[in-house]
């Protein structure tokens, strides 16, 4: 019984290490060699997609742009984590849930100097109790909470200059679409 044991023991290790590490983990590697990107080595940026016209007056369509500054890496195809806030950065007031990360395709590699984008979206819904024809005063949404390919990355500020009008007794939804590679 032990000499079984002691032979299955290198087996068992071989197995271990030929599993290949996730990809949304910071520091691992991928199968091609490069580490998962770190939000430290990524600037990003939020901007209005004016290439993108909102269908009606309340849609908001933008645009996040993540760039490479640090050594060649790996970022997952997935969504990234958006929140609506009204407020100021020092003083933010949700109006949207976080949700959870779907992961879309697969990884790819972002290279020094090279970028991933994605397209933001947050408009306002009638609930379902809603009566037509009821008063909706608009109130300012002025900034996103933007996250990136991962759970782990932090959140970060971005106001909205202008502020957009939406009518907060709606529900406010805001999501965005696959990581991809590129400006």
């Amino acid at each position: 019984m032990f000499r079984a044991q002691r032979l299955m023991w290198p087996l068992v290790t071989m197995v271990i290490a030929a599993v290949p590490p996730f990809v949304g983990v910071a520091g691992a590697t991928s199968a091609g060699g490069a580490l998962s990107c770190r939000p430290q080595q990524m600037t990003v940026t939020v901007h209005t997609d004016s290439t993108k016209p909102p269908k009606t007056d309340t849609v908001w369509f933008g645009r996040v742009v993540y760039k490479n500054t640090g050594e060649r890496c790996q970022l997952a195809s997935s969504t990234v984590t958006v929140l609506a806030e009204t407020g100021s950065s020092s003083s933010p007031r949700a109006l949207t849930k976080r949700y959870l990360l779907l992961a879309i395709g697969s990884p790819f590699t972002v290279r020094n100097g090279g970028s991933a984008h994605t397209w933001l979206q947050v408009r306002d819904v009638p609930p379902k109790s809603w009566v037509q024809g009821q008063e909706c005063p608009p109130k300012a949404m002025t900034g996103l909470k933007v996250g990136g390919p991962s759970k782990a990355w932090p959140l970060r500020y971005f106001a909205l200059r202008p502020a957009v009008a939406y009518c907060f007794t709606y529900t406010i939804k805001a999501n965005s679409g696959s990581l991809a590679p590129g400006p």
